[in-house]
């Protein structure tokens, strides 16, 4: 799965944008299997920090667990292919007849909060010993001193913790130079 919103490619002007539940452990399945039929998918991903093995790793989860966005023109693709896709439980539907039009705004809000709209700051402004502020994840707010230039979209640094120099990777958005 990708780190950041998965699109394959831009809907058509008279595509609506629908919601679909997915079987348990089913979001690859449907996604490989709706991008067959040249269906639209859209999976909103946010990142999310944990303690792994005494480290923090930040990974891409889905913003909502077991539902997928789908783009299709409701004259030519018909819903009910959807239904019986690999992977897919169901269209959500609120009436119970037909599937619901997920509205514009929802959909074009949440393209704009995607993590791969973000920018990314420039590494030429992360210089060895220079100080940073940490500006996400469970550090933030404090201070930092650069340890290594940046690589892979991280940068490590050095904090004080408990009294002595820790160091950790941070990811690039995360840092603000303050120097």
């Amino acid at each position: 799965m990708n780190n950041v919103a998965l699109r394959v490619s831009e809907p058509k002007n008279n595509d609506k944008w629908f919601l679909v539940q997915l079987k348990p452990g089913g979001l690859r399945r449907a996604q490989e299997n709706l991008h067959r039929q040249g269906i639209v998918t859209l999976m909103p991903m946010h990142p999310e920090t944990r303690r792994v093995s005494g480290r923090l790793t930040t990974t891409m989860h889905p913003l909502f667990p077991g539902y997928l966005f789908v783009s299709v023109d409701p004259e030519i693709q018909s819903w009910r292919t959807i239904n019986n896709t690999y992977g897919v439980s169901r269209l959500v539907s609120l009436d119970g007849v037909a599937p619901s039009i997920v509205p514009p705004g929802i959909v074009d809000a949440l393209l704009e909060a995607s993590p791969g709209r973000d920018s990314v700051p420039e590494p030429d402004k992360f210089q060895i010993g220079k100080s940073v502020s940490l500006v996400l994840g469970p550090f933030a707010g404090l201070a930092a001193k650069i340890a290594s230039t940046p690589e892979d979209g991280r940068v490590f640094v050095l904090m004080e913790m408990m009294g002595r120099g820790v160091r950790a990777a941070i990811p690039l958005k995360a840092v603000e130079v303050i120097d």
